[in-house]
């Protein structure tokens, strides 16, 4: 009995760990292609699952960050470099650059200002 229990575990451990593997790997890989410097990946637009993927935060906290951003965008006269999200939107959903979420960040972490 007691062998057939460690036998168990042992198969349900290495199952998870190559699902934990799969994942990472398949997570690294995304970031690589969303990452790259060629004008088919970091320069194209990407949706606000892909840019929380990019930044490794839930989707949910990035659409309610992106959320009230678009609100204060639609409260604030905005001209030049803003601190606000960079999107444009087309057909009502939000769509960004990777190279311009990169700048955003590093003015919010300058500014110290929170999301």
């Amino acid at each position: 009995m007691v062998k057939k229990l460690n036998i168990l575990i042992l198969i349900l451990s290495i199952i998870l760990f190559g699902l934990l593997v799969h994942l990472y790997l398949s997570n690294v890989t995304l970031l690589q292609a969303l990452k790259t410097e060629s004008a088919t990946s970091y320069n194209h637009l990407v949706t606000d699952s892909e840019v929380a993927r990019y930044l490794n935060i839930p989707e949910e906290d990035f659409i309610a960050i992106a959320n009230r951003q678009e609100q204060s965008r639609k409260n604030t006269i905005v001209y030049g470099k803003s601190s606000l999200l960079p999107y444009v939107k087309i057909s009502g959903k939000r769509y960004y650059r990777l190279e311009l979420i990169d700048e955003w960040i590093e003015n919010q972490m300058i500014s110290g200002k929170g999301l």
